[in-house]
């Protein structure tokens, strides 16, 4: 009996590490064998994790949905936390709860910046991208917010991406106690690694040095591995107005820098929003930091109020990402603020600057291998 219990027990601790990632694996080799995995009807370019988060995926999908505006284009994501379920065409005016707050900050920013990208949502990549050809013949190619782990589609073009100080080549367990997706050794079926969130001012020795330290574990060739910096922006809504949250102008925070804020978030990783916006010139009063995805209630805006009102604060700061659940509830609850309560909205994101002055190489790599399977 004493044999059997320690090979429970071995069974379980192995689940325990490694479970999450044995599971990915066995779906993609029997949903292969069956002959489910397969190519979308349209290109596709997709941009994903091995691990859990925090590395910084919608900066990028956005710096490459510019990057490659040239061509006609769609992002497809599954819409992680909606309410809804299947194919849903992303607009401007969206609600977050409905389609996730991600598609709708890609939505409204490739808006904001004159692309009229379509934006959908859908668990199904392979239904998504044939809805997406039905609907839209003139496509060159669909670009997936994540879809990496993706069961049955197989990708015309890879990227992953890793952070600059925990690269993923470092973790050794998956879900539920590590942070792995998938084993590291799955890497070497994707094309292209892009190493984000470097330190400003990085050079070109410190790059090679990081390089030749962690290059082993990652199973990427030199001339397939790109570094970004992600340099942390900043803008204040002009003219905020309750029954026209969203439609406002921005302006610099450069012009209304040295007031004291309230700093509201829900996002992986905030640390450096905050040191941001103190280098920029703010007090930040009193930060309320919530997990990530979290849909801000009343009572949460009521908190908010109650603390600025005391404490004199009448400048809220929050990111794009949160921006975009926040903004549905203020329109639920207008009333909530005092129309004596004059309230400036600041929005805090990120953009994204390939290093080694290697940026129009990555495009033709990209457009080069999308092109290559154009169907």
């Amino acid at each position: 009996m004493a044999w059997k219990l320690v090979i429970l027990c071995i069974i379980f601790l192995v689940i325990l590490l490694w479970g999450y990632a044995i599971i990915a694996g066995i779906r993609k080799s029997w949903s292969h064998l069956l002959g489910n995995r397969k190519l979308g009807i349209l290109p596709s370019l997709v941009i994903g994790n091995i691990t859990v988060g925090g590395t910084g995926k919608t900066p990028f999908i956005l710096f490459v949905s510019e990057l490659l505006s040239e061509n006609r284009i769609s992002v497809l994501s599954r819409g992680y936390g909606r309410e809804s379920k299947g194919y849903l065409e992303v607009e401007s005016h969206s609600n977050s709860k409905k389609v996730g707050d991600e598609p709708l900050e890609i939505k409204r920013t490739l808006s904001k910046a004159g692309l009229q990208a379509k934006v959908v949502v859908g668990e199904n990549r392979l239904l998504a991208i044939e809805k997406i050809a039905r609907d839209n013949s003139e496509i060159d190619f669909v670009i997936l917010d994540d879809g990496l782990q993706h069961v049955n589609l197989i990708p015309d073009v890879s990227v992953v991406l890793t952070t600059f100080e925990k690269p993923f080549n470092r973790e050794l367990f998956s879900l539920p106690l590590g942070n792995l997706r998938e084993f590291v050794q799955s890497a070497r079926e994707y094309d292209f690694l892009v190493v984000t969130k470097c330190p400003s001012n990085l050079t070109s020795k410190e790059i090679e040095q990081w390089w030749r330290t962690n290059s082993s574990g990652l199973h990427f060739s030199r001339e397939n591995v790109f570094f970004a910096e992600y340099r942390i922006e900043s803008e204040i809504l002009n003219s905020f107005e309750i029954g026209k949250v969203g439609h406002g102008e921005f302006k610099s925070t450069l012009e209304v820098k040295g007031e004291s804020c309230l700093l509201i978030t829900g996002i992986v990783n905030p640390i450096g929003i905050q040191l941001h916006l103190e280098e920029t010139g703010f007090q930040v009063k009193k930060h309320f930091s919530y997990s990530d995805h979290y849909y801000f209630g009343l009572e949460d805006i009521k908190e908010w109020l109650k603390y600025s009102m005391d404490a004199g604060v009448y400048c809220w700061f929050t990111t794009r990402k949160d921006w975009q659940r926040l903004q549905d509830i203020l329109k639920e609850n207008r009333e909530i603020i005092p129309q004596e309560f004059s309230l400036k909205v600041g929005i805090v994101f990120t953009r994204v600057h390939i290093l080694e002055g290697r940026k129009e190489e990555f495009k033709n790599k990209i457009v080069d291998k999308l092109k290559e399977n154009k169907r």
